[in-house]
């Protein structure tokens, strides 16, 4: 057992996000607020890893997110985490079910596949209004304003769906602060092969395969916010040279997605990324997707998101189509853009 647990151990890669903080940072109105700030502020932050009997100080987990619950729910969830325990690595992280169902049907969305499961009620997080009514990643009271990305209504995307890539773009973190690294795998993803858990050399994230821009229509006015937010940002906390935000960006293809939860709730820039996403009511006005919001977040704060190779799944809502490590050919007409890392001084 101790040389499973070392091994997987041995996997997990050193996450280092240094943070050299120049001045109070002037979005907050008021010492107070600034003070809710201070936490975030880490002059180095370095995740050694762990010894065997250290091992709960390093915690991981694979996650999903299930807000709708019929007997389809059940099948899908069966045959993933049926996937999922296939692998050696499964019997050493922690498995998450975020829901919104009672706490009968919790217990049976958690009885699915040969896993144990930790279910987590995240309702509070799909009540209408919630979103425009809680407080910033960054700790600060959020200033709502309409940004001009032209309200879509497409009866495709519901509001609950609108929830949910707000949910996987930075809802999330409130969830799981005992967590060093999750990794997202949606109800109908199935992994084929995923020999070890996922290291990753970027800070963010790592993901299998990266597509384009999203469809006009559903990024509508994201270009100019990036552009206008990776200003501010550059203006106020880098010294890093203020490169033009790119036109067309590669984006992670978000359905299996490994997280550096630790580096992401400590980031400042990305909480304030985060919140000012969230104070634009995009996400619900123009159906903006955690898929470009990530390709956008990580040319705004100059992080590459990492390549899952050697890892594949099975995407049964698409087709089963095959998923592997590379770049979906009919959604990317952009080479990758290179990037440096930015660092506060």
């Amino acid at each position: 057992m101790y040389t499973h647990i070392l091994c997987i151990a041995s996997a997990c890669l050193v996450f280092v996000g240094v943070v050299h903080v120049k001045k109070q940072i002037s979005t907050l109105s008021s010492s107070k607020e600034a003070d809710k700030m201070l936490p975030l502020l880490k002059s180095t932050r370095v995740a050694s890893l762990p010894a065997n009997s250290e091992r709960e100080k390093f915690r991981l987990a694979t996650a999903v997110l299930v807000i709708r619950f019929d007997s389809s729910t059940i099948e899908r969830l069966t045959k993933r985490n049926n996937a999922i325990s296939s692998f050696s690595w499964s019997r050493y992280v922690d498995h998450l079910v975020f829901h919104e169902a009672s706490k009968v049907d919790s217990e049976v969305l958690c009885g699915t596949g040969n896993l144990t499961f930790t279910p987590i009620d995240v309702s509070k997080s799909f009540e209408k209004g919630h979103a425009m009514s809680v407080i910033g990643l960054s700790g600060s009271s959020l200033t709502f304003k309409d940004y001009p990305c032209n309200a879509t209504s497409t009866p495709t995307f519901s509001t609950g769906y609108r929830s949910m890539c707000w949910f996987w773009f930075s809802e999330f973190l409130r969830y799981t602060n005992e967590y060093d690294a999750i990794m997202r795998i949606d109800d109908d993803c199935y992994l084929r092969n995923a020999p070890v858990w996922p290291t990753s050399p970027s800070p963010i994230s790592a993901v299998i395969e990266y597509w384009g821009n999203d469809k006009a229509e559903y990024i509508n006015g994201m270009f100019s916010f990036f552009s206008d937010l990776k200003t501010k940002l550059y203006r106020e906390h880098y010294t890093v040279e203020n490169d033009p935000f790119p036109s067309t960006w590669i984006s992670p293809y978000s359905n299996v997605m490994l997280y550096n939860t630790s580096f992401l709730r400590d980031h400042v820039a990305f909480a304030i990324v985060a919140d000012m996403v969230q104070s634009s009511r995009c996400i619900w006005r123009s159906r903006w997707g955690d898929l470009p919001l990530w390709g956008a977040t990580r040319n705004t704060l100059g992080y590459e998101i990492s390549h899952l190779q050697y890892f594949s799944y099975i995407h049964g809502s698409h087709g089963n189509r095959l998923v592997t490590a590379g770049t979906e050919p009919q959604r990317n007409d952009v080479m990758k853009h290179s990037m440096r890392p930015m660092f506060f001084t």
